[in-house]
This record gives structure tokens, C-alpha cells and sequence, in this order.
């Protein structure tokens, strides 16, 4: 079953993602290419600050001058920091997330015209026809935007899972499930707002809308 649904999962993320390409590519692969260098510079943060620890430890206390290997890993770390939050919260999360979206919206909508444009008058007056037409109208507009936001958010959270997983290894292989399993906690608050069914009815989503 399990199986089943992670298959769906992929085969519709590459149906949808296929229509995000044909609608821009470079838009498309700017979006997740930012997600990826988000994804990839907390690591680079943590290895400049490893840097500047080792650094330290390895300074002799009766040294008055600071190693300038260490001013220049002080000063990588908060350049890193810099850029992840530039690229991160300015660029993914803010100007190209709404670009890509209100792309996204223009695009589907005119499929949805289109389509609607083309069904024949038995096919109107049909109620589960007219129902579906409903449920698509009311939906399309943030539904699909935000299956190309969350998809985003997967990359950088698996990512980040790996990269953490790598840094983690050397000091013992048994860190690194104590510190997923740590946080498998986190994902029951977010399922239990999720199937809130007043989270659903503020944001539109009521249970068969």
C-alpha cells in the first residue's frame, strides 16, 4: 500500500513538473535550483564553524595574534549565512516562489478555460460533470502552486537529512538515527493541524469543497 502511494506520488510530481517545464524552464529550474543551494549551505556553515573551532583549539593561550586562518573562516561562516539567507528567504521563498506561482496560476487557469471551452452542452448539463468543473474551479488557483511549494520544502528537508547524515557518520554510525528518530516527533503536530478541520475551513479547504 505504502508502495503504491509513494509510486503515485512520483508518477504525478513528474506529470505536473513536465507541464511546469513546458511552461518555463529556466523559471522552473531557477525555483528548485535555489532549494538545492539553500539545501546545501547550512553544510557549508557548519563546516566553516568546525573550522574556526578547530582553530581555536589548536591556538596556543600565550598567542596574542589571532591565526588569520581563523579570521577568514569567521568571516566564510557569516558570508554563508549571508547568502543562505538571500537565497533562501529572499529569492526561493519570496520573489521567485510568488513568480513561480502566479506563472503557475496563469498557466492552469487557461487550461482550465481551454478545457472548459471545448466540453459540449450534454456534458454541462450533467450534474457530476458541473460538480467536478465546481471542485476544479475553486481549487486549481492554490492547490497546485502549492504542491510545487511543498516540493521544494522536500528537497531541502531531505537534503539537509543527508547532509546531516554525512557530517554525522564519522563520530559514530549510531548518531544518526538517534537524531531522525529525535525528530519524527515534529511531524504529529503538523499532521494533527493538517487534518484540523477549522485549519481546513479557514484556509478554503473544507472537507469536500
Amino acid at each position: 500500500m505504502l508502495w503504491k502511494r509513494f509510486s503515485r506520488l512520483v508518477r504525478d510530481a513528474r506529470q505536473v513538473l513536465a507541464v511546469a517545464w513546458d511552461m518555463d524552464a529556466r523559471l522552473t529550474a531557477v525555483y528548485y535550483a535555489t532549494a538545492l543551494i539553500a539545501a546545501l549551505l547550512p553544510l557549508a556553515t557548519g563546516l566553516t564553524l568546525k573550522a574556526v573551532i578547530d582553530g581555536v583549539v589548536v591556538t596556543a593561550p600565550e598567542q596574542a595574534t589571532i591565526p588569520i586562518a581563523i579570521v577568514i573562516a569567521v568571516a566564510a561562516h557569516f558570508a554563508i549565512i549571508a547568502i543562505n539567507a538571500a537565497v533562501r528567504y529572499g529569492l526561493h521563498e519570496q520573489y521567485y516562489d510568488f513568480l513561480f506561482r502566479y506563472r503557475l496560476q496563469d498557466t492552469f487557469s487557461y487550461r482550465f478555460c481551454e478545457k472548459l471551452s471545448q466540453l459540449d452542452v450534454p456534458h454541462l448539463e450533467d450534474a457530476s460533470v458541473q460538480q467536478l468543473i465546481t471542485k476544479v474551479r475553486d481549487t486549481h488557483s492554490w492547490r497546485v502552486p502549492d504542491f510545487f511549494r511543498v516540493l521544494g520544502y522536500a528537497q531541502i528537508a531531505v537534503i539537509g537529512v543527508i547532509s546531516a547524515a554525512v557530517a554525522l557518520a564519522p563520530y559514530g554510525a549510531w548518531i544518526v538515527p538517534i537524531v531522525i528518530a529525535g525528530a519524527v516527533p515534529r511531524l504529529y503536530p503538523a499532521r494533527a493541524v493538517r487534518r484540523d478541520p477549522v485549519v481546513d475551513v479557514r484556509l478554503g479547504r473544507a472537507r469536500g469543497a
